[in-house]
């Protein structure tokens, strides 16, 4: 490449990785419960060489029962090594993968295109996307899982021009993706065989990587069907459609079949990730998924994307096909769960989709060729990515982490920060449990021994899928506020909805929209 081209992208990189560690520890406001849990595993690794559960360096992390995969975990392990027990050590690997997938994405698009505007395009968006920037600054599995895809897919275009380790280094990071997340398990395979049938001829000429390659990504793809753990079952368990929703679709009151009714309810799932809703208005559903002020991709895009389909289907190239393969099996994994659209389950999407809508600028580009108005459409078009950038940009960092703090639990985080010193005056410390798994937050912010909890820990049945929550450990107990609670030497820490009536309250957590997290009592 040349000067200005490496100054060019290094521009972005570093705008790129301002914008993802920019107030990482304070927005979103707080570790949310997932989070928590993998800061307190890595760190229980790191002093115990065992998990919260006592397991020792386990393969798949029991979390609170939905079972975590250990990419992301061991990671985060590395980096509280590196930098210290902190919120920044639990979010700073996915916000620098985040950062390393833009830079992959560019050496990726500029392999298979040839086209040096279209990859510096597709990295610009992925860049200022607000669906990856909202999964690069918390740690999630999504840029860990996204990472070992465009690598191993990065590779493979290596591989099959003439280097034969990049060929079977591919299809290893494709298996290694499986241990990543488990919309990794509906994607990668279906991906990796519409890659083997794209490019059968050119895989045919490097017969013996391929082969030993596609053994290699089996034997992953085997790990995972043995062991129940790492299969994902558990979890497609907890997120699968209920008997009631599915006897309701129409395909089933028509066929009386419930796997009919099961793919009415998946094609349903799949059309909504291509609603105006999710993609332009207001994304996810849930706020810690999307700041809901704006969808999963910019306004723009809704032009970029169709052009972009057409520019790809016109070029006919192999590469081009590959593109639109990834750009329609992008969703399948959030398709075959509740809660849909899902921008998590459809973090494959990432990458993509940044190259269809480049590809629909660049064929709109291509149409101001010879036109006197070209550096008109170029200022306007920057014009129009400033000003939808800025927005987004606002609102992520000023309006978000205040109207949306109580979604990323920022209660609980004020109980063990501002009340830690607290403690030691009381016999009992009760926290409210509505809001799930409380005691995962008084582990990390308290950096609470892991022997003595282990040693201490009462825990709640489990369920048919083995999930468990925590009852009790040392002086903290967690469950619903009664007024019973209120004993001698007690600390209570009750909701609005477990709210002690007739007792006036020492003092109350705000979120940071003014409303009420918990009511503190103390007697």
């Amino acid at each position: 490449m040349k000067r200005k081209d490496l100054v060019f992208l290094g521009a972005i990189i570093l705008v790129a990785a301002f914008i993802r560690f920019f107030w990482i520890t304070k927005v979103p406001p707080s570790l949310d419960w997932d989070e928590a849990s993998v800061g307190y595993d890595a760190y229980s690794i790191l002093q115990t060489g065992k998990d919260q559960w006592g397991t020792s360096f386990p393969i798949v992390f029991k979390s609170f029962g939905e079972f975590k995969y250990p990419i992301h975990i061991y990671f985060t392990a590395l980096v509280t090594k590196l930098f210290g027990y902190s919120v920044f050590s639990v979010r700073a690997g996915s916000a620098f993968l985040g950062v390393v997938n833009i830079l992959l994405l560019f050496f990726l698009a500029l392999r298979i295109s040839k086209n040096k505007t279209l990859a510096f395009l597709s990295c610009l968006f992925l860049a200022f996307s607000p669906w990856h920037i909202q999964f690069s600054r918390v740690n999630w599995e999504t840029n860990f899982g996204l990472f070992f895809f465009l690598a191993g897919l990065l590779f493979f275009f290596k591989g099959i021009e003439g280097k034969k380790v990049w060929s079977i280094l591919s299809f290893t990071f494709f298996g290694i993706d499986l241990f990543t997340y488990n919309a990794a398990k509906a994607f990668i395979p279906l991906f990796v065989i519409a890659l083997v049938f794209i490019y059968f001829k050119d895989l045919f000429k490097n017969k013996v990587a391929t082969a030993f390659g596609l053994l290699i990504f089996l034997g992953f793809i085997l790990v995972n069907i043995v062991d129940p753990q790492l299969s994902g079952l558990t979890r497609l368990g907890q997120v699968t459609f209920d008997t009631q929703k599915i006897n309701s679709t129409y395909l089933y009151k028509l066929t009386h079949r419930q796997k009919i009714g099961i793919a009415q309810l998946m094609a349903e799932n799949y059309l909504t990730h291509f609603t105006p809703k999710f993609l332009f208005i207001s994304g996810d559903s849930n706020p810690r998924h999307s700041i809901q002020a704006v969808g999963e991709l910019y306004w723009y895009e809704a032009l970029l994307l169709p052009l972009g389909v057409y520019f790809l289907i016109k070029t006919k190239s192999k590469w081009a096909w590959l593109i639109l393969a990834w750009f329609i099996l992008a969703p399948v994994p959030a398709s075959i769960a509740t809660e849909a659209p899902h921008a998590s389950r459809s973090m494959f999407a990432l990458g993509g989709w940044q190259i269809v809508s480049a590809s629909g600028f660049f064929y709109l580009l291509s149409l101001f060729k010879k036109s006197r108005f070209r550096e008109y459409f170029i200022a306007f078009s920057v014009l129009i990515f400033l000003f939808f950038t800025e927005n987004y940009l606002y609102n992520y960092f000023a309006v978000y982490p205040v109207k949306y703090s109580s979604d990323w639990q920022y209660g609980y985080m004020k109980i063990f920060t501002d009340y830690k010193k607290d403690f030691a005056k009381y016999n009992r410390v009760i926290v409210s449990d509505q809001d799930g798994q409380p005691y995962i937050f008084a582990l990390y912010y308290l950096k609470y021994d892991p022997n003595l909890f282990r040693e201490t820990v009462q825990y709640s049945p489990e369920s048919n899928w083995g999930a468990s929550t925590v009852k009790s450990f040392g002086k903290f107990i967690f469950k619903k506020v009664t007024e019973g609670d209120l004993q001698k030497g007690s600390l209570v820490f009750a909701t609005d909805n477990d709210k002690i009536g007739d007792v006036s309250p020492i003092s109350k957590i705000m979120n940071l929209n003014g409303t009420t997290a918990f009511w503190v009592y103390a007697k």
